[in-house]
């Protein structure tokens, strides 16, 4: 893992990193990290809801906010199947 937390903080939030390495960052010591790993539109739910307990207040709003977004994809989603 690099020791620099922007590189860290950078592959975090980037759409193309590995769950895997998502799994990784999200126990991060440094904040902003794991609150890439809460931004990214690829950090599965289940690691989300990890993040949702996480201390610090910051990560906890972004978990809330990409919960949010990925229950209203899904009623987009859902609402344009039915309307087929």
């Amino acid at each position: 893992m690099d020791k620099n937390t922007d590189v860290r903080r950078g592959v975090a939030d980037n759409r193309n990193t590995p769950v895997s390495l998502l799994e990784k960052l999200a126990t991060d010591r440094e904040d902003w990290v794991r609150w890439g790993v809460a931004i990214n539109e690829n950090t599965p739910i289940s690691l989300l809801e990890k993040l949702a307990t996480d201390e610090n207040e910051g990560v906890r709003r972004a978990v809330k906010g990409s919960l949010k977004q990925k229950h209203d994809g899904i009623d987009t989603k859902e609402a344009g199947n039915r309307q087929k």
